[in-house]
């Protein structure tokens, strides 16, 4: 399962509609921010694909999906951290801390906020 940390304008996660940031900006800061790319293997394919340590393969779709190419470790293991945009947020699935500074980093950029499950901020 997990857990994900969004960028998010709403007031609450469930109202990013009604304040969604939407595909094109996102789009738009992915292709200016020389960290940031847009997931090649998605607009080829339509989806990403990667395999788990335990041997399983993880298959995501998601038009504005992104990789923050700068490096984040989660633990002793090398992390990649997918951005996604869905619904008129940007998640990120179980980032760890230079993750999330990078979160709040783009989300200042997108006059917004990076928000927990629990409804949480981070700054």
């Amino acid at each position: 399962m997990g857990y994900d940390l969004r960028i998010t304008r709403a007031t609450e996660s469930p109202e990013s509609e009604a304040a969604p940031i939407l595909l094109d900006e996102w789009v738009a800061y992915v292709r200016a921010d020389p960290e940031m790319r847009l997931d090649e293997q998605v607009e080829a394919t339509g989806y990403a694909e990667m395999n788990t340590p335990d041997g399983n393969t993880i298959r995501w779709k998601s038009k504005g999906l992104a990789t923050w190419t700068a490096p984040s470790f989660l633990g002793l293991a090398k992390h990649t951290a997918w951005f996604s945009h869905r619904e008129g947020e940007i998640v990120v699935k179980n980032p760890d801390k230079k993750t999330i500074r990078k979160m709040c980093a783009i989300a200042k950029s997108l006059n917004a906020k990076v928000q927990g499950d629990e409804g949480e901020a981070y700054n």
